[in-house]
């Protein structure tokens, strides 16, 4: 498959899960894109930086990654510093954990690492 087919049905599922592997390794394996600006992002969803973590792993359950994946194609590269040219992942759904609510969830893969983008209330809910 050439590069405008990418990302594949199973590199969306891979890349959710290597996610959520990392999210749960623990506080060395997760950080946040621009933590001050991310703030505002948390208090939207009712949330403090410390809850953050536990609710973006029960949510990404709820995320089918082959249906839900709204990223480019092929993946975006991040321009931001701290992640400077790494592919980011987009995803939204409707989630039952946000009262049915349509949600959006950004995230990039450093070896390690995973860097949450953005993670809020979807902005285009006439997709849904």
């Amino acid at each position: 498959m050439g590069v405008s087919g990418r990302p594949s049905k199973k590199e969306t599922i891979n890349k959710l899960r290597e996610a959520e592997q990392l999210i749960k390794s623990g506080s060395s394996n997760r950080r946040v894109v621009k933590p001050v600006q991310f703030q505002s992002q948390l208090r939207s969803l009712d949330l403090t930086p410390k809850e953050m973590w536990d609710v973006v792993l029960e949510i990404i359950s709820e995320i089918n990654p082959v249906d839900h994946y709204e990223g480019a194609r092929p993946p975006q590269k991040s321009y931001e510093s701290d992640i400077a040219g790494l592919e980011l992942w987009a995803y939204a759904w409707v989630s039952a954990k946000f009262n049915n609510e349509e949600m959006y969830l950004k995230f990039a893969l450093q070896e390690d690492v995973v860097w949450i983008v953005s993670f809020h209330y979807s902005k285009d809910k006439e997709k849904f």
